[in-house]
Protein backbone atom coordinates (compact mmCIF):
# COMPACT_ATOMS: atom_id res chain seq x y z
CA UNK A 1 0.00 0.00 0.00
CA UNK A 2 1.21 3.48 -0.82
CA UNK A 3 -0.23 6.89 -0.01
CA UNK A 4 0.55 9.78 -2.34
CA UNK A 5 -0.43 13.42 -2.65
CA UNK A 6 -2.01 14.83 -5.81
CA UNK A 7 -4.21 17.87 -6.50
CA UNK A 8 -4.69 18.68 -2.81
CA UNK A 9 -5.93 15.16 -1.97
CA UNK A 10 -4.36 12.00 -0.62
CA UNK A 11 -4.69 8.85 -2.73
CA UNK A 12 -4.19 5.31 -1.48
CA UNK A 13 -3.25 2.48 -3.80
CA UNK A 14 -3.84 -0.95 -2.33
CA UNK A 15 -4.89 -4.51 -3.15
CA UNK A 16 -8.53 -5.57 -3.07
CA UNK A 17 -7.85 -7.63 0.06
CA UNK A 18 -6.64 -4.49 1.86
CA UNK A 19 -9.80 -2.46 1.20
CA UNK A 20 -10.89 -2.81 4.86
CA UNK A 21 -7.83 -0.71 5.80
CA UNK A 22 -8.72 1.92 3.19
CA UNK A 23 -12.26 2.10 4.62
CA UNK A 24 -10.94 2.45 8.17
CA UNK A 25 -9.37 5.80 7.29
CA UNK A 26 -11.97 8.60 7.66
CA UNK A 27 -13.17 10.65 4.71
CA UNK A 28 -12.58 7.99 2.06
CA UNK A 29 -14.08 8.11 -1.39
CA UNK A 30 -13.55 5.43 -4.04
CA UNK A 31 -12.28 6.75 -7.38
CA UNK A 32 -13.57 4.02 -9.71
CA UNK A 33 -11.89 5.42 -12.82
CA UNK A 34 -8.44 5.43 -11.28
CA UNK A 35 -9.03 2.48 -8.93
CA UNK A 36 -7.76 4.51 -5.97
CA UNK A 37 -9.04 5.56 -2.57
CA UNK A 38 -9.23 9.34 -2.23
CA UNK A 39 -9.02 11.27 1.05
CA UNK A 40 -9.02 14.94 2.01
CA UNK A 41 -5.51 16.29 2.66
CA UNK A 42 -5.64 16.68 6.42
CA UNK A 43 -3.67 15.90 9.54
CA UNK A 44 -6.53 13.70 10.81
CA UNK A 45 -6.20 11.43 7.75
CA UNK A 46 -2.43 11.24 8.16
CA UNK A 47 -2.79 10.35 11.85
CA UNK A 48 -4.97 7.38 10.86
CA UNK A 49 -2.70 6.31 7.99
CA UNK A 50 0.34 5.94 10.26
CA UNK A 51 -1.54 3.31 12.32
CA UNK A 52 -1.26 0.94 9.35
CA UNK A 53 1.67 -0.40 7.38
CA UNK A 54 1.30 2.11 4.55
CA UNK A 55 4.22 3.54 2.61
CA UNK A 56 4.18 7.32 2.31
CA UNK A 57 5.51 8.74 -0.93
CA UNK A 58 7.92 11.69 -0.94
CA UNK A 59 5.18 14.34 -1.46
CA UNK A 60 3.24 13.14 1.60
CA UNK A 61 6.41 13.09 3.72
CA UNK A 62 7.31 16.65 2.69
CA UNK A 63 3.77 17.89 3.45
CA UNK A 64 3.73 16.11 6.83
CA UNK A 65 7.11 17.61 7.75
CA UNK A 66 5.87 21.12 6.86
CA UNK A 67 2.72 20.63 8.95
CA UNK A 68 4.72 19.35 11.93
CA UNK A 69 7.11 22.33 11.71
CA UNK A 70 4.15 24.73 11.46
CA UNK A 71 2.44 23.19 14.50
CA UNK A 72 5.68 23.25 16.50
CA UNK A 73 6.15 26.94 15.67
CA UNK A 74 2.56 27.64 16.63
CA UNK A 75 2.89 25.82 19.98
CA UNK A 76 6.11 27.68 20.77
CA UNK A 77 4.48 31.06 20.12
CA UNK A 78 1.28 30.12 22.01
CA UNK A 79 3.34 29.56 25.16
CA UNK A 80 4.61 33.11 25.10
CA UNK A 81 2.73 35.91 26.74
CA UNK A 82 4.99 38.55 25.23
CA UNK A 83 7.27 38.52 22.22
CA UNK A 84 10.11 41.01 21.95
CA UNK A 85 10.04 42.58 18.49
CA UNK A 86 13.24 44.41 17.64
CA UNK A 87 12.88 44.85 13.87
CA UNK A 88 9.67 46.90 13.87
CA UNK A 89 8.76 50.17 15.54
CA UNK A 90 5.24 50.52 16.93
CA UNK A 91 3.86 54.05 17.18
CA UNK A 92 1.57 52.87 19.98
CA UNK A 93 3.06 50.36 22.43
CA UNK A 94 1.28 46.98 22.10
CA UNK A 95 0.11 44.78 24.94
CA UNK A 96 1.71 41.34 25.38
CA UNK A 97 -1.02 39.40 23.59
CA UNK A 98 -0.80 41.85 20.68
CA UNK A 99 2.93 41.18 20.25
CA UNK A 100 2.24 37.43 20.13
CA UNK A 101 -0.52 37.91 17.54
CA UNK A 102 1.69 40.30 15.54
CA UNK A 103 4.49 37.72 15.45
CA UNK A 104 2.05 35.02 14.32
CA UNK A 105 0.77 37.28 11.54
CA UNK A 106 4.32 37.85 10.33
CA UNK A 107 5.13 34.12 10.22
CA UNK A 108 1.91 32.67 8.87
CA UNK A 109 0.66 33.31 5.33
CA UNK A 110 -2.98 33.15 6.44
CA UNK A 111 -4.30 34.13 9.81
CA UNK A 112 -7.49 35.22 11.54
CA UNK A 113 -7.61 37.26 14.73
CA UNK A 114 -10.23 35.81 17.06
CA UNK A 115 -9.97 38.01 20.13
CA UNK A 116 -12.78 39.50 22.21
CA UNK A 117 -14.15 43.00 21.66
CA UNK A 118 -11.81 45.77 22.78
CA UNK A 119 -8.58 43.73 22.78
CA UNK A 120 -6.87 45.60 19.96
CA UNK A 121 -7.51 43.51 16.85
CA UNK A 122 -7.36 46.63 14.66
CA UNK A 123 -3.99 47.56 16.19
CA UNK A 124 -2.62 44.11 15.38
CA UNK A 125 -3.96 44.05 11.81
CA UNK A 126 -2.79 47.58 10.99
CA UNK A 127 0.72 47.02 12.32
CA UNK A 128 1.07 43.63 10.63
CA UNK A 129 0.12 45.23 7.31
CA UNK A 130 2.41 48.19 7.98
CA UNK A 131 5.24 45.67 8.47
CA UNK A 132 4.29 43.91 5.20
CA UNK A 133 4.35 47.28 3.40
CA UNK A 134 7.79 48.10 4.81
CA UNK A 135 9.11 44.70 3.71
CA UNK A 136 7.69 45.16 0.21
CA UNK A 137 5.41 42.13 0.56
CA UNK A 138 2.32 44.18 -0.31
CA UNK A 139 1.74 47.56 -1.95
CA UNK A 140 -1.86 48.46 -1.01
CA UNK A 141 -4.34 47.53 1.68
CA UNK A 142 -8.11 47.32 1.47
CA UNK A 143 -10.00 47.10 4.74
CA UNK A 144 -13.64 46.06 4.47
CA UNK A 145 -15.73 46.98 7.49
CA UNK A 146 -19.27 48.05 8.43
CA UNK A 147 -20.06 51.63 7.29
CA UNK A 148 -20.43 52.69 10.91
CA UNK A 149 -16.71 51.94 11.48
CA UNK A 150 -15.19 53.72 8.45
CA UNK A 151 -14.00 56.79 10.38
CA UNK A 152 -12.85 54.63 13.29
CA UNK A 153 -10.59 52.61 10.96
CA UNK A 154 -9.31 55.82 9.35
CA UNK A 155 -8.45 57.19 12.79
CA UNK A 156 -6.77 53.93 13.89
CA UNK A 157 -4.67 53.84 10.71
CA UNK A 158 -3.57 57.45 11.26
CA UNK A 159 -2.69 56.76 14.92
CA UNK A 160 -0.77 53.55 14.21
CA UNK A 161 0.99 54.49 10.96
CA UNK A 162 0.92 58.26 10.52
CA UNK A 163 -0.66 57.64 7.10
CA UNK A 164 -4.01 58.82 5.80
CA UNK A 165 -6.52 56.20 4.69
CA UNK A 166 -8.93 56.83 1.87
CA UNK A 167 -12.55 56.20 2.83
CA UNK A 168 -14.37 54.64 -0.09
CA UNK A 169 -18.13 55.15 0.02
CA UNK A 170 -20.97 56.26 -2.20
CA UNK A 171 -22.60 54.77 -5.28
CA UNK A 172 -20.93 51.81 -6.98
CA UNK A 173 -19.41 53.90 -9.81
CA UNK A 174 -17.90 56.40 -7.37
CA UNK A 175 -16.48 53.61 -5.19
CA UNK A 176 -14.92 51.98 -8.26
CA UNK A 177 -13.22 55.26 -9.28
CA UNK A 178 -11.99 55.86 -5.75
CA UNK A 179 -10.59 52.33 -5.58
CA UNK A 180 -8.76 52.79 -8.88
CA UNK A 181 -7.21 56.05 -7.65
CA UNK A 182 -6.76 54.63 -4.16
CA UNK A 183 -4.09 55.30 -1.62
CA UNK A 184 -1.91 52.77 0.11
CA UNK A 185 -4.51 52.43 2.88
CA UNK A 186 -8.14 52.13 1.70
CA UNK A 187 -11.23 51.54 3.83
CA UNK A 188 -14.55 50.52 2.31
CA UNK A 189 -17.86 49.87 4.02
Amino acid sequence: MILFLENNSFYLQCNYEERFIAKAIPGWKWDSKRKLWQYPRSLAVLEEVVKFDIVLDRGVKIWAKEVIQYLAKLEKIKKLDRVEISDFEFRIKPYGHQTVAFELLRKMPKFAIFLPFGTGKSHIAINANKWRLEKGLISRILIVCPKSLLENWQSEIRSNTGSEALIIKGPRGKRKKLLEQGKIWNVIG
